[in-house]
């Protein structure tokens, strides 16, 4: 099943083939405008939850293997021909992947355990070292919004909706708004 597609540049397109189900290796691919493959990625095992992202230098994609009570959830971390630069095991289910115009990579993770919402934000740099992370009692339902020095994102509890801005160097709330 073809998941997700994503431009890589003028003249690459990546998909992200799924097979639907957990336990089963999924694949992304990188084809030129011809249509003809230029390479293939598959993290054994993995289910990538979503499709691919790039800032046409840098390539991530999230996924997870379901592993009974414990699921274990990864983001890989690729150059533009498809090799794998870094991974990352991550506690939360990922939702959501941003990546800015230098590489810095955005993940918003979710955990809802004992009816309690918990949205994580973790942020990492090109070479794959943890910048911040950050938790919120809110759902996040989308990817981040990055700027020069700002990340902004939507999120809602039971009760409301607010925007929050957090500093990109190191995840400080810069403002919120309740909307």
């Amino acid at each position: 099943i073809i998941d997700y597609v994503s431009a890589l540049d003028d003249e690459r397109i990546l998909v992200t083939l799924s097979n639907n189900q957990f336990g089963v290796t999924d694949t992304l691919v990188c084809l030129g405008i011809d249509g003809v493959e230029k390479w293939r990625y598959t993290a054994n095992g993995y289910r990538f939850l979503k499709g691919a992202i790039t800032n046409g230098s840098q390539i991530a994609v999230s996924g997870s293997v379901q592993g009974g009570d414990n699921p274990l959830s990864k983001v890989f971390y690729l150059d533009s021909k498809g090799k794998m630069l870094w991974e990352k095991e991550i506690s939360n289910i990922p939702r959501f992947l941003s990546m800015s115009e230098d590489g810095d990579l955005y993940l918003v993770s979710y955990s809802s355990g004992m009816g309690q919402m918990l949205s994580g934000i973790f942020a990492y740099n090109q070479k794959g070292d943890m910048n911040w992370k950050i938790y919120y009692d809110y759902s996040i339902p989308m990817p981040l919004y990055i700027s020069q020095n700002e990340v902004m994102f939507i999120a809602s509890n039971r009760e409301t909706y607010a925007l929050f801005y957090l500093q990109r160097t190191d995840g400080k709330l810069v403002r919120s708004l309740e909307i």
